[in-house]
């Protein structure tokens, strides 16, 4: 997901624009990560500079309490990546990281 408060951090050519507001857009990224993700992920957001344009790193660290879920917006589900796209974890997926999460 791009965010930015004041505007896209890339444009429609996939270039590099920028932030406006690092300190304000990494703290309302923080708060939404706190706010919509389930149980709560180990993360740190980076200040850079690239090309004297402000950008945030966002990393977020491997955890064991399997899955995550995105609770927002009226729902709870929980994703997986396939290529490079988010998708709705199955339930055989959802099956096997409630499992790993577990230990078993």
């Amino acid at each position: 997901m791009l965010f930015s408060s004041q505007k896209q951090t890339l444009d429609n050519n996939r270039n590099i624009i920028g932030l406006e507001e690092v300190q304000t857009d990494a703290e309302i990224i923080s708060r939404l990560i706190k706010e919509r993700i389930t149980p709560f992920p180990n993360f740190i957001l980076t200040p850079e500079k690239e090309n004297n344009k402000d950008l945030l790193i966002l990393t977020v660290f491997k955890g064991r309490s399997t899955p995550y879920y995105y609770k927002g917006d009226g729902i709870m589900e929980a994703y997986i990546r396939i290529g490079n796209e988010s998708v709705i974890a199955p339930d055989y997926v959802l099956n096997q990281l409630i499992l790993k999460g577990i230990n078993r």
